[in-house]
């Protein structure tokens, strides 16, 4: 049985909630915006890319990337750095429990 490959539509709804919610932590409303959009097509813009796993660390430090560049004009700031560390410290369990797995694509509704 082959799986049909997700609509980016189908990978929003799933991943939008944790990858929105890591800019937000780093950058006010506007960037965040800016920076969610990058690493959303960065991650899922074409077939090829919605077809193949993802895992959640991935995403995040994609989102963490993009914040950093369109948030701090490419470079960065100490108090940037702090929210970043803060971030990582918290979701550290979460993504320790799921870091064996991948996003399963093919289950995206």
């Amino acid at each position: 049985m082959t799986s049909s490959i997700p609509t980016a539509s189908q990978l929003y709804d799933r991943h939008a909630p944790l990858m929105y919610g890591t800019v937000l932590r780093l950058a006010d409303s506007a960037c965040a915006e800016e920076a969610f959009r990058d690493a959303f097509i960065e991650l899922f813009d074409t077939p090829e890319k919605r077809s193949q796993p993802c895992s959640i660390t991935r995403m995040v430090q994609v989102c963490i990337a993009k914040a950093r560049d369109r948030c701090t004009q490419g470079g960065t700031t100490p108090a940037f750095e702090r929210r970043v560390a803060e971030l990582v410290a918290e979701l550290r369990d979460q993504v320790r429990t799921t870091e064996g797995s991948v996003v399963d694509h093919s289950r995206a509704t």
